[in-house]
C-alpha cells in the first residue's frame, strides 16, 4: 500500500515538474539574426544586444551574427554600438530579427582633429567646421579644395572648369592684399596646395576659422587652416574597395552672336559712321566680298570633354599593425577643341601603423605623377575672349596658311580676329609634376598620462614645363616666323621636424591636457629656364636643336622657420572649458629687426545643459563659447627687406688724361628693413545646440577679424632713385559677419534622410592704407578707407544722346561726342565728364554665401542633392562688354537688334562705331551685373545591389551603382558664361575677364567592397 501511494505521488510530482518545465520552455524564445551597417550593408561585430529591463545580453560575432534566449516573447531588444543610433526593437514572438543600424554621423562624442591633437566635437571652444566627407566625395574633382565649396560656413571657393586649375579658397573673407589662401595641413604636416592629393582618400576635414582654433599655427594661421586626415587601416580581415566614375562634360551655355550677314551689316555701318571705307570682305560691291563662310566659333571651339576617376583601396591588419593602401587614377579632358586642356594624374598612398607596448610608429608615403596639357591662346586675349570675338567671315581651317588654319587678313577683313582653335592646336604647352610626401611619426608613452611624439616629413615637388611655338601664319596679325622653345625645370622641397609632449589626465572633476612643442622647417624654391630659337621642320623639340637665341637663367629662394608652441585644455565637470594657445615663430621672411613673432589665443565654453538647474530632456547640448586671439600671415614674399643692386652701371670720370667710363654699382630700390608678418586679431562668439538625441544640430556665431600690418607699396618721389615703391606693413582692414549651420536627420525606420545647410554673411572694410591713406584706383575698381576692398568703380550711365541739343545741354564729354553715344552723369556738377565723376558701382564680396545638402535612402536606394550659391555681389562682365563693344571682333545679337538707329530708337544701346571716340566702353554701370546665383551643384541617385540582386553573394559586402549630374542648373540674372569665375586679383576680383566656364557633367559610377 505504501509503495503504491509513493509510486503514485512520485508519478504526479514528475508530471508536475515536466508540465512546469514544458510551460517554461514554451514561453522561452531563442532569437537570432544579423546586425549590419544601414548604408554599406557590412556586418557589425561587437554590437551589444540586451533584453530591456534585465541583465540578459550578448554581442555580435565577427560576421555580425547573434543569438539570445529570452523568457518573454514580447520583450524588447536593445541594440547599441559606439557611433550608431541605439535601436529598441520589440520581439513580438519573432525568432529572427535582422537589424540595420544607422550611423550617428554627427555624434557629440565624435573625435575631430585640431592642430597637433584631437578633441571631442562637444568640447570644441573655437570656430571649427567639421565637413561631411561623404557629401564631398559625391562631387568629382581633381582638387580637394574645389569640393569644399558650399560644404562649410564661412568658406568661399571660386573655381574654373579648366582641367588642372587650382581653385581660390578664402575663409571668412580676405585679410591680405598679397596672399589670402589658407594653410593646408595633411596628416599633421603643412603642405603647399592640394592639387596633387586625392579626394577619395580623405577620412576627415576640419576647418579652423578663428585665432582660438588656429593660433597653434602662429604666423601661418591668419587665413584659416584646413586640416585633412587621410584614411588609415583598421584591425580585422582585409577589406578591398574599388570605385570608378566616368562622366561627359559640356559647356551648355552659349552667347547669341551675329552670323555673317548680321556681322557684315554692323561692321559696315560702324566704319561708315566713323568715316572709313567698308572692309573688302564685307562690301557687296567688292571682289573680295565673303558669302561662303559663316563660322559659328562657339560650335567649332567647344567640344564634349570627359572626366574619369578610378580608385582601389586595400586595408586591414591585426591588433598591433594596420595598413591602408590607396591607388588612384584621374583623367579630365577639357571642353575646348585641341589636345588641351587636359589633366591626368596617377597616385599611390600607403599608410601603416604599428604598436608594441608603450611605443607606436606610423608612416605615410604619398606619390603623385601628373601631366597637364595647358590651354593656349593668341597674343591678343585669353581663350574665352578669343572664341567670343572671332568673326564669322573667317574659316577655321585654311590649307593656304602655314599651319593649316584660317585667320584674318588685313586686306580682306581689316581687323584683328583670333582663331582659338588654331592656337590651341598649333602651340605645344604642357607640364609634368612629380610630388612625394613622406611622413614618419614615433610616439612613446612615458607614463600613462604623458607621451612624447616626433614627426619627420619630407614634401618634394619637381616640375617640368614645356612650351614650343612652331612657325605659323594665322592671318596678317598672327604670324610667327621663327620657331622657338621655352623650358622650365624646378624643384620645391619642404623638410619639417616636430617634437611634442602631451600630458593628459583627469583629477576627479578636473580634466587637463597640456601640449608643448618645438618645430623647425627648411624649404627652397629653385627654377632654371632655357630658351632656344631657329627650329626647322621636322621639329625636334629639345633645346639643343635650336640654331639661335639660346639663353638660360635661374633663380632660387630659401625659407626657414623655427617655432615653439604650447596649448592648455582645461575642463571642469564637463561644464566649463578653457583653451589657451601660444606660438612663437621666427621666419627668414621677416626683416632683421623683427625676426620673432608671438601669437596667443584664449577661448572658453560653457555647457549649460550639464548644469543642475538645466532640466530640458530633449536638449542634448547647449554650449556657449567665445574666443580671442592673434595670428599671423608670413606669406609675404622672400627677401623683401633686401636691397637690389645693379652692377652694370657706368659712370663718367674726368682725370688728367681725359674722360673715361668706369664700371660701377648702384642701389635701385628702397626697402623697409623692419618688414614683418601680417597680423590678424579675431573675436568669436558662438552657440552650439543639439536636440532630440542629436537629430537636430544648430550652430551660430558672430566673428570680427581685424587685420593690420598688411603689406602695401607706398608711393615715394622718383627723386629718391628707387625704381619701385617700397613694400611695408602699412594697411589694415576688418572682416565681420555671422555664420549659421543646421542639420536635421531622421534615422528610424526604412526611410532615412538628412538635411544640412549653412549660411554666412561678410562685411569687409578697409581701415587704413598707410600714413596718407591714398586710395588704390584701377580702371574698374577703387579701394579706399571706409569702403570694401576692390569695390567696382566707374561712371554712371544715364542713357543715349538722341540729338545735338542734348549734347549741348549736357556736361562736356569729348569733342567727338555724337548723337547715339553714351551719356554719363556729371556727378560733381563741374560741367565736365572726367575721372572725378566716377562713383562706386557695387561690392565685389557677396553679402551671403551658403550651401544645402539633402540626403535620403530607402531600402538600398539613395538620393542626394547639393545646392550652393551666393547673393549680394556685383560683377564687371567683361564677356558682355567685348561682345557689345562695336570695335574689333564679333557682336552679340542683342546689340544687333538694339543698336541706336536714330532718335528715339533706344536709350540703352549706343550707335555703331569702330573708334569709340566718346569712350562708350569705359567702365560704367552699363557693364555691371548682379553676380548672385543659386546652383544645383550635384544630384546623385544610387542603389546598393547587395540589398536584393547580390544579397546571397557573401564575398561582396557592398556594391553600389549610381548616376549623377554636376552643375546641373544655375539660377542667375548674370549673362556671362559662369557667375562662379576665378579671379585672383585682389583689386580686380569682381571682374569676369573670360574665366574658363565650369562644364555640366553627367556621369555614372560604381563602388564595390569585398
Amino acid at each position: 500500500m505504501k509503495l503504491k501511494i509513493f509510486t503514485k505521488a512520485s508519478f504526479i510530482s514528475v508530471m508536475l515538474v515536466m508540465l512546469t518545465s514544458g510551460l517554461i520552455s514554451a514561453q522561452a524564445i531563442k532569437v537570432t539574426g544579423t546586425v549590419t551597417d544601414a548604408k554599406s550593408g557590412q556586418p557589425l561585430p561587437g554590437v551589444n544586444i540586451a533584453v530591456e529591463g534585465t541583465s540578459t545580453g550578448t554581442i555580435t560575432d565577427i560576421e555580425g551574427q547573434y543569438s539570445i534566449t529570452v523568457s518573454d516573447p514580447n520583450a524588447t531588444l536593445v541594440f547599441s554600438f559606439v557611433g550608431y543610433v541605439t535601436d529598441n526593437i520589440s520581439i513580438s514572438n519573432r525568432t529572427t530579427i535582422d537589424v540595420a543600424m544607422v550611423e550617428d554621423i554627427m555624434s557629440l562624442d565624435q573625435v575631430v582633429v585640431v592642430g597637433y591633437g584631437t578633441q571631442k566635437k562637444s568640447d570644441l571652444t573655437g570656430a571649427v567646421s567639421v565637413v561631411n566627407t561623404e557629401n564631398m566625395n559625391k562631387v568629382t574633382s581633381n582638387d580637394i579644395s574645389k569640393v569644399l565649396q558650399g560644404q562649410a560656413s564661412g568658406v568661399q571657393v571660386h573655381s574654373s572648369g579648366e582641367p588642372g586649375a587650382v581653385p581660390i579658397v578664402n575663409i571668412r573673407g580676405i585679410g591680405s592684399f598679397t596672399d589670402a589662401s589658407p594653410l593646408y595641413v595633411v596628416d599633421g604636416v603643412p603642405v603647399v596646395g592640394l592639387a596633387d592629393f586625392t579626394p577619395s582618400d580623405i577620412e576627415s576635414v576640419q576647418i579652423l576659422k578663428d585665432a582660438s582654433a588656429s593660433a597653434i599655427y602662429g604666423a601661418r594661421g591668419a587665413n584659416g587652416v584646413v586640416i585633412i586626415t587621410t584614411k588609415r587601416g583598421q584591425s580585422g580581415k582585409m577589406k578591398v574597395t574599388f570605385d570608378a566614375d566616368y562622366g561627359r562634360q559640356n559647356i551648355v551655355k552659349r552667347f547669341d552672336l551675329t552670323n555673317r550677314q548680321q556681322f557684315q551689316e554692323m561692321n559696315n555701318l560702324a566704319n561708315t559712321n566713323d568715316g572709313y571705307f567698308m572692309h573688302p570682305g564685307n562690301n557687296p560691291d567688292n571682289a573680295y566680298y565673303i558669302t561662303d563662310i559663316n563660322t559659328d566659333w562657339q560650335k567649332e571651339a567647344f567640344k564634349p570633354g570627359h572626366i574619369t576617376t578610378e580608385n582601389l583601396s586595400i586595408s586591414g591588419g591585426g591588433d598591433n599593425s594596420t595598413y591602408n593602401i590607396n591607388l588612384n587614377y584621374f583623367d579630365q579632358t577639357g571642353t575646348l577643341k585641341g589636345p588641351g586642356p587636359r589633366y591626368k594624374r596617377y597616385s599611390v598612398k600607403v599608410n601603416t601603423d604599428q604598436s608594441r607596448g608603450k611605443f607606436k610608429f606610423s608612416e605615410s608615403f604619398y606619390y603623385a605623377n601628373s601631366d597637364q596639357i595647358k590651354l593656349t591662346n593668341s597674343q591678343w586675349g585669353n581663350p574665352i575672349y578669343d572664341v567670343l570675338t572671332a568673326i564669322p567671315t573667317i574659316p577655321v581651317y585654311d590649307p593656304v596658311n602655314k599651319g593649316g588654319y584660317g585667320g584674318a587678313n588685313d586686306t580682306v577683313h581689316g581687323m584683328i580676329s583670333p582663331n582659338e582653335v588654331a592656337f590651341n592646336n598649333i602651340k605645344h604647352s604642357w607640364g609634368k609634376r612629380n610630388r612625394f610626401l613622406g611622413i614618419i611619426s614615433g610616439e612613446y608613452q612615458i607614463i600613462p598620462s604623458l607621451k612624447y611624439k616626433i614627426n619627420l616629413s619630407y614634401d618634394r615637388t619637381d616640375w617640368y614645363d614645356h612650351e614650343f611655338v612652331p612657325e605659323f601664319n594665322v592671318g596678317s596679325r598672327e604670324i610667327n616666323a621663327i620657331a622657338y622653345l621655352n623650358e622650365w625645370r624646378g624643384e620645391n622641397p619642404y623638410m619639417l621636424m616636430e617634437h611634442t609632449l602631451t600630458f593628459d589626465k583627469t583629477f576627479g572633476k578636473h580634466h587637463l591636457t597640456l601640449l608643448a612643442g618645438y618645430t623647425a622647417q627648411y624649404d627652397y624654391w629653385e627654377r632654371v629656364h632655357g630658351h632656344a630659337e631657329g627650329y626647322t621642320e621636322p621639329y625636334f623639340e629639345v633645346l639643343s636643336a635650336g640654331t639661335s637665341g639660346q639663353t638660360s637663367t635661374g633663380e632660387k629662394y630659401e625659407h626657414t622657420m623655427i617655432s615653439y608652441l604650447g596649448r592648455i585644455n582645461y575642463s571642469y565637470n564637463d561644464k566649463y572649458l578653457i583653451t589657451a594657445n601660444f606660438r612663437r615663430d621666427a621666419s627668414s621672411r621677416f626683416g632683421p629687426n623683427n625676426k620673432w613673432g608671438n601669437f596667443p589665443s584664449l577661448a572658453g565654453a560653457w555647457k549649460v545643459n550639464n548644469e543642475p538647474f538645466f532640466n530640458v530632456d530633449f536638449i542634448n547640448l547647449l554650449k556657449l563659447r567665445a574666443g580671442y586671439g592673434i595670428i599671423g600671415n608670413e606669406k609675404i614674399g622672400d627677401y623683401l627687406y633686401e636691397t637690389t643692386l645693379n652692377n652694370n652701371v657706368s659712370t663718367v670720370f674726368v682725370g688728367n688724361s681725359g674722360a673715361y667710363l668706369a664700371p660701377g654699382t648702384t642701389q635701385i630700390n628702397l626697402v623697409d628693413p623692419s618688414i614683418h608678418w601680417e597680423q590678424k586679431k579675431t573675436q568669436d562668439f558662438g552657440i552650439d545646440v543639439a536636440m532630440f538625441r542629436n537629430r537636430l544640430e544648430f550652430s551660430a556665431e558672430y566673428y570680427k577679424n581685424d587685420a593690420s600690418g598688411l603689406l602695401l607699396q607706398l608711393p615715394i618721389p622718383w627723386s629718391t632713385g628707387s625704381l619701385a615703391y617700397p613694400t611695408t606693413n602699412a594697411a589694415s582692414m576688418t572682416n565681420s559677419g555671422v555664420e549659421f549651420s543646421v542639420t536635421f536627420r531622421n534615422v528610424e525606420g526604412n526611410f532615412h534622410y538628412s538635411i544640412s545647410g549653412n549660411l554666412s554673411t561678410l562685411k569687409n572694410e578697409v581701415t587704413s592704407l598707410g600714413k596718407t591713406d591714398n586710395p588704390v584706383v584701377t580702371y574698374m575698381s577703387k579701394t579706399e578707407v571706409g569702403q570694401p576692398m576692390g569695390e567696382l568703380y566707374g561712371y554712371v550711365f544715364e542713357g543715349i544722346f538722341q540729338n545735338d541739343q542734348q549734347i549741348a545741354d549736357h556736361a562736356f564729354q569729348t569733342a567727338y561726342t555724337k548723337p547715339g553715344d553714351c551719356m554719363f552723369k556729371d556727378v560733381n556738377n563741374d560741367g565736365v565728364i572726367n575721372t572725378d565723376d566716377r562713383v562706386y558701382l557695387g561690392r565685389a564680396f557677396p553679402n551671403l554665401t551658403g550651401g544645402l545638402n539633402i540626403d535620403m535612402d530607402y531600402k538600398g536606394f539613395d538620393l542626394s542633392v547639393f545646392l550652393q550659391g551666393v547673393s549680394g555681389n556685383k560683377v564687371f562682365n567683361g564677356e558682355y562688354q567685348i561682345t557689345n563693344a562695336y570695335q574689333e571682333g564679333n557682336y552679340s545679337v542683342e546689340s544687333y537688334n538694339n543698336y541706336w538707329r536714330g532718335e528715339g530708337t533706344t536709350n540703352q544701346y549706343p550707335r555703331l562705331t569702330r573708334t569709340d571716340a566718346n569712350q562708350n566702353n569705359r567702365t560704367s554701370a552699363r557693364f555691371i551685373q548682379n553676380g548672385s546665383y543659386l546652383r544645383v551643384q550635384n544630384v546623385q541617385l544610387g542603389y546598393d545591389l547587395t540589398k536584393f540582386l547580390l544579397r546571397n553573394v557573401t564575398v561582396i559586402s557592398g556594391f553600389r551603382i549610381y548616376i549623377s549630374a554636376q552643375n546641373l542648373l544655375t539660377f542667375t540674372k548674370y549673362t556671362g558664361y559662369d557667375p562662379d569665375f576665378t579671379n585672383g586679383g585682389y583689386f580686380y576680383r569682381a571682374q569676369d575677364n573670360g574665366s574658363y566656364p565650369s562644364p555640366r557633367t553627367l556621369s555614372a559610377g560604381l563602388k564595390a567592397s569585398f
